[in-house]
């Protein structure tokens, strides 16, 4: 069966993410395709913006302590002590 796709409808619950690990093993298996489809309730917006709010926050701070340890190599890279003495 060529170019299967499993649509999984996903909104942070328990049970949509134990739908998703199904879905991901039963991909591996067919060699087929999964589509999330993000669903929401009015009730659980809050929940779902603060959430990715959470994660996008922590890649932002993942990004700036990564950009700062490269920053505070640089002046060793360009001038190693070697070159200097």
């Amino acid at each position: 069966m060529a170019n299967q796709k499993i649509l999984v409808p996903f909104d942070f619950s328990s049970h949509s993410e134990r739908a998703l690990n199904v879905a991901s093993d039963l991909a591996r298996e067919l060699k087929s395709e999964i589509h999330l489809v993000f669903v929401h309730d009015g009730e659980r917006s809050a929940m779902v913006k603060k959430h990715f709010n959470s994660i996008l926050n922590q890649q932002r701070a993942f990004r700036r302590n990564t950009v700062q340890r490269t920053w505070d190599k640089l002046p060793a890279l360009l001038y190693p002590t070697s070159f200097l003495t």
